[in-house]
């Protein structure tokens, strides 16, 4: 069964990972918490915040934070959003990320502090799961630079790439999980043009193009498009643990061309840009190991501007919002109530004849004859509408949200420790 406890053999082997590893003495390891990693965490000084223990930042930053990255002339801002819930609860009511004022006014100053040539955001939740005050947190991103994410991951397998460009001019890239579905992202930023690729583990050759970048990924008013326009060469980076035996590309229906290795991983093809300038062109790439693994992709591209679009799951995902919930929730209840209590103020005024009389001539006015009827019978009427007051208004439950404090749980939230922390998935629950 699914549960809220977080286990410290975990959190211990992770650690012990990070050093044995030596990745954080080779490389900078930026970590941020997730909604797994507050369950059943009071505090930020809770005995139970894990992360704060464990982690490679936890122990030096409080929530969110910032890291720049300097390499040769170029500065890259990186700004991690920790959304977790303060307190964290148990499941399910730790589904939503929450940014209160204090916390939405740092990560602001962060966002002002940062300086380089593009701002790589990266959080737990998705920005359609996370409640911030006005005017949100993707305003915070605005034509700043790509956000990396996971939580709702591929939705069960029914979106299995979800990423958008949303309104702000950012991408907004989910990832995989990586417990099932053992996938991982690898991202270049090539002359300020940001390219990604997820991929399975231990699926040999790895090819990222970066340059022409993948049309549809373009942040047109974030990245410096223009320098495709004007580069010479394909740029491909090719990973493998076996050594790379054959790399080769073609453009459409053109002769395939080698890709030669300048400085591993980077692979170069030249290139005429200008015979391209119209429409999306498809780009084939093809890479032998020396374990004679073979990889071939395909990558779109655009010099014009032109691209095709997101599919509409990973939209409605990402570029949606949990406040849909409260509207469902209340236009359900209004379509509950308004009818049934109109119809009972027409029958005390004696216009039930009327309805009745009315009734006979369309499917519609059947329907309202037959809720007159459910409004005239005081015994059910009354259930009906107190009932779905109740669930708008009234407390459903008192119980330990977090071990050792209890909570009271309304559709539009919890108080919990002294503190309200907004519904989200109780609306859809309300709905059902």
């Amino acid at each position: 069964m699914l549960g809220s406890r977080q286990y410290i053999e975990e959190w211990r082997m992770y650690q012990q990972t990070l050093y044995e590893t030596g990745v954080t003495v080779n490389t900078t390891w930026l970590d941020i918490r997730g909604n797994h990693d507050n369950f059943n965490v009071l505090s930020l000084d809770d005995k139970n915040d894990l992360f704060r223990k464990f982690s490679a930042q936890g122990n030096k930053y409080r929530r969110s934070y910032s890291y720049t990255l300097h390499h040769d002339t170029e500065v890259y801002d990186f700004i991690g959003i920790d959304a977790c819930m303060n307190p964290g609860p148990k499941r399910p009511f730790n589904f939503l990320g929450v940014i209160q004022k204090d916390e939405y006014a740092h990560i602001q100053k962060l966002a002002s502090e940062a300086k380089g040539n593009m701002t790589i955001w990266f959080g737990h939740y998705p920005t359609s799961t996370i409640v911030a005050p006005n005017p949100g947190v993707r305003e915070l991103m605005r034509s700043r630079g790509p956000y990396l994410c996971g939580h709702l991951h591929t939705l069960g397998g029914m979106v299995p790439e979800m990423y958008t460009l949303q309104s702000t001019g950012n991408l907004e890239l989910e990832l995989a999980d990586w417990k099932e579905n053992r996938k991982y992202r690898i991202c270049a930023v090539d002359h300020g043009i940001f390219s990604f690729i997820d991929h399975y583990l231990d699926d040999w050759p790895l090819l990222l193009v970066t340059n022409p970048k993948d049309a549809l990924m373009a942040m047109p008013s974030i990245e410096p498009l223009h320098r495709i326009l004007k580069s010479t060469h394909i740029r491909v980076l090719i990973f493998s643990p076996h050594g790379i035996e054959i790399a080769k590309v073609k453009i459409d229906d053109g002769s395939w061309s080698e890709l030669k290795s300048i400085d591993p991983p980077l692979f170069v093809a030249k290139w005429e840009p200008l015979k391209y300038m119209e429409g999306l062109h498809k780009m084939t790439l093809y890479a032998k190991d020396k374990n004679g693994n073979e990889k071939t992709i395909s990558h779109y591209f655009s010099l014009d501007g032109t691209r095709s679009k997101f599919p509409l799951g990973a939209r409605l995902a990402l570029m949606g919002h949990i406040s849909v919930g409260q509207a469902i929730f209340g236009g359900t209840l209004l379509l509950t109530l308004l009818p049934l209590c109109v119809l009972r103020i027409c029958l005390c005024f004696g216009k039930g004849d009327i309805i009745k009389a009315k009734s006979e001539h369309n499917v519609f006015r059947r329907l309202v004859f037959k809720l007159s009827l459910l409004a005239s019978v005081e015994y059910v009427f009354w259930p009906v509408v107190i009932g779905a007051l109740y669930m708008a208004i009234g407390p459903w439950f008192f119980g330990y949200i977090i071990d050792g404090h209890i909570g009271i749980c309304f559709v539009w939230g919890i108080f919990l420790a002294g503190t309200f922390l907004p519904g989200g998935l109780t609306f859809f629950a309300g709905t059902a």
